[in-house]
């Protein structure tokens, strides 16, 4: 993570909309949280973070701060990522305060803004999406094993 870089930490038991205090900031390292997820606010953190698809795949959400089924897909989202798997990089976009880099996104890979909408991007390419109630934990596993190759076995 790049210095100066804000993270979003949330747990789904605190009750509260996802790693938001009430002034709509990000709330840090508060108790009970199970994940950690980059919050993207700036252009310049979204080339960062696409930069590092190269590595290894970014999972990337828009999520809207007040619409349920968007508060469902976080849930699921953030699930997903709390159970064993593939390591991936994961980042949200808060699209009502985000509204510049979640239309760069849509701009750059050409696929129509829907929030929530869940972006599946490896080596700087979308290879998978989806949106409001197809964004499950299954869906996610599924489109990993389908559109990103593993990586090598040592020997």
């Amino acid at each position: 993570m790049t210095a100066g870089a804000r993270r979003l930490v949330y747990s789904r038991r605190s009750g509260a909309w996802p790693g938001l205090n009430d002034r709509g900031r990000a709330r840090v390292g508060f108790a009970g949280a199970k994940m950690m997820l980059k919050v993207l606010s700036t252009l310049d953190g979204l080339d960062s973070a696409l930069s590092g698809s190269s590595g290894r795949p970014l999972l990337l959400l828009k999520h809207s701060l007040t619409c349920g089924t968007s508060a469902y897909a976080h849930e699921e989202f953030e699930d997903f990522l709390s159970e064993p798997g593939p390591l991936v990089d994961a980042c949200v976009v808060h699209v009502q305060p985000g509204r510049a880099v979640s239309n760069a996104i849509a701009e750059r890979f050409g696929i129509r803004h829907e929030s929530p909408q869940l972006l599946l991007i490896s080596n700087g390419q979308v290879v998978w999406h989806a949106s409001h109630h197809r964004i499950t934990r299954r869906e996610i596993a599924a489109a990993l094993a389908r559109c990103v190759p593993a990586p090598p076995r040592n020997p």
